[in-house]
């Protein structure tokens, strides 16, 4: 985690600003991420963004914490409760057959598994 922001937020102009002008001066990625405490991959994207559009960018944000609507899951914890062996593959393809969520919505294989696993159908009053 950097010190500028929280996670899914954008680094302020200032600091954008700041790694540019440190690499402009011969600075590295690694020398500038250590000095503001940042990955060195994030630097190298600023550096990569810059140089490529010619100024810098205002973000749009980083790592987007997403996090699936409770009947997408109820409906995961549902294929695993009527069919303990099922793939995260299957619930995915299933969640889209009997529209309970579309297409470019649906989660990941993996969410659809680890999300079937917590005990969330009897916490809904029905």
């Amino acid at each position: 985690m950097n010190p500028f922001t929280r996670q899914g937020k954008a680094l302020p102009n200032n600091v954008r600003e700041k790694i540019v002008d440190d690499w402009l001066q011969g600075k590295g990625p690694t020398e500038i991420g250590k000095e503001l405490k940042l990955d060195k991959r994030t630097v190298s994207s600023i550096v990569d963004n810059s140089v490529r559009k010619g100024h810098v960018e205002e973000g749009k944000g980083g790592n987007k914490i997403r996090s699936a609507r409770t009947d997408v899951i109820c409906y995961a914890e549902y294929c695993k409760q009527t069919q303990p062996s099922i793939y995260g593959s299957e619930i995915q393809r299933k969640t889209v057959e009997n529209n309970v969520c579309l297409a470019q919505n649906v989660p990941s294989r993996s969410a659809s598994y680890k999300n079937s696993f917590g005990p969330m159908i009897p916490n809904i009053k029905i």
